[in-house]
């Protein structure tokens, strides 16, 4: 991660007013993307209007805090791979014994010919 001054770094908002010198809330730094975050995740943001020390008391905020919470992380891309390795395995063939066996056969095949092959290494090795 590159690191850079902070008056470099990149503000999402209405970047005028940090150069004016006027009052600035949060309301003011909150960006379309937020809003439709937001609405997804169902959470009122009316505790944004509020000054910070009060939303702990403010309840969209808590109920919004407390639905973050709950979400839970996935990693989408790990998951569908699983997935499709799980429909591809059973594709082939639903007996374990061939299924050992054609694990063991491309486990050989991977010993046998390098990763970085050309078409006559892959026949040198099929025909050994």
């Amino acid at each position: 991660m590159i690191k850079s001054e902070p008056d470099l770094q990149k503000v999402r908002g209405n970047c005028n007013i940090l150069k004016a010198n006027q009052e600035v809330n949060l309301s003011d730094f909150v960006t379309e993307r937020l809003g439709k975050l937001f609405q997804k995740l169902n959470i009122d943001d009316a505790f944004l209007n509020l000054p910070s020390e009060e939303w702990k008391q403010n309840s969209s905020y808590l109920q919004g805090r407390e639905h973050v919470r709950e979400l839970q992380v996935v990693n989408a891309t790990v998951e569908r791979g699983v997935k499709l390795f799980q429909e591809f395995n059973t594709l082939i063939t639903k007996d374990e014994e061939e299924r050992q066996f054609l694990l063991q056969v491309v486990e050989a095949n991977r010993k046998a010919v390098p990763s970085k092959s050309t078409k006559k290494h892959v026949f040198d090795a099929v025909l050994k």
